[in-house]
């Protein structure tokens, strides 16, 4: 704490900016994950219904 009293108020806003941003890209690092993740979710959820509509339509003919 006294190490940061001890710098100018424009050093400490840019360190605490710089931490900011790293939160904030480290932050959005994440989003694609689980976008991916939920796609795959959606994706494999439409496959099942189309083998499942494919095999009711193969049993009827």
């Amino acid at each position: 704490m006294l190490h940061n009293a001890q710098l100018s108020s424009q050093k400490r806003t840019n360190a605490v900016s710089a931490n900011y941003f790293k939160h904030k890209t480290q932050r959005k690092l994440k989003m694609p994950r689980v976008f991916g993740l939920l796609e795959l979710f959606v994706v494999a959820i439409q496959t099942n219904r189309l083998n499942l509509a494919t095999k009711h339509l193969a049993c009827i003919q």
